[in-house]
């Protein structure tokens, strides 16, 4: 309210937050006092914008124009069907095969939250390899290393079939800022001020693109 007394427009105005009903919230709360404004205001989640933003420039992405988000468990199927490829040795379970598949996907989404690549996650796992000084340590190194060489597997699979998951849509859109000039300035000069809500909650992912998008140090 105080941006657009100032005198910004509203489709100048980036509002983003962490969940649906946040941003459903700052919706209703923007339509009680200026409805005509709302409709013109973008109010989203991250995610949904970065999602937005990858169907925009699909190409640029090398992505398919309408790319699908892969659900959770068609990626625990995929992993689970080339379970052998994977050559796992200390997430490997006889009786229960899978059992570990799932931990290890969200290990490979907290390391696209810190904007942390398959190269760069086997290159931590194999310095704690290294560094490793006792046997305990070693083998918590070598559970990296697995988690790592399943990471770039997945990853590979994902880009081989123009797939995105939900690390992706932050991980996958600020990867196309840093690499795209272009369409990073598109999307920075398309708002004068972004607004963040509940900003204490923001990972690396989400804060580099804040500044991917705010690089002129403004709004």
């Amino acid at each position: 309210l105080y941006l657009l007394e100032k005198g910004v427009a509203a489709e100048k105005i980036l509002a983003l937050t962490f969940s649906n009903k946040a941003a459903e919230e700052m919706r209703e709360r923007i339509a009680e006092i200026r409805p005509a404004e709302a409709k013109k205001m973008q109010m989203q989640t991250f995610h949904a914008f970065g999602l937005e933003i990858l169907r925009k420039f699909w190409q640029e992405a090398d992505l398919e124009p309408h790319s699908p988000l892969i659900d959770p468990i068609d990626a625990l199927l995929y992993l689970e069907k080339n379970l052998l490829k994977l050559e796992l040795r200390h997430y490997q379970d006889l009786v229960e095969p899978t059992r570990y598949l799932k931990s290890i996907l969200t290990a490979i989404s907290r390391a696209k939250d810190e904007l942390c690549s398959p190269e760069k996650y086997l290159e931590l796992a194999e310095k704690m390899s290294e560094t490793a000084v006792d046997e305990k340590e070693k083998v918590v190194a070598e559970k990296a290393i697995e988690t790592a060489r399943v990471y770039r597997f997945y990853q590979d699979y994902l880009e081989r079939e123009k797939l995105l998951d939900f690390g992706d849509l932050i991980y996958r859109t600020v990867r196309l800022f840093q690499e795209n000039e272009t369409v990073k300035s598109l999307i920075g000069n398309s708002y004068e001020a972004v607004l963040v809500d509940e900003f204490q909650d923001v990972n690396r992912a989400c804060g580099v693109l804040l500044k991917e998008i705010t690089a002129h140090g403004r709004g």
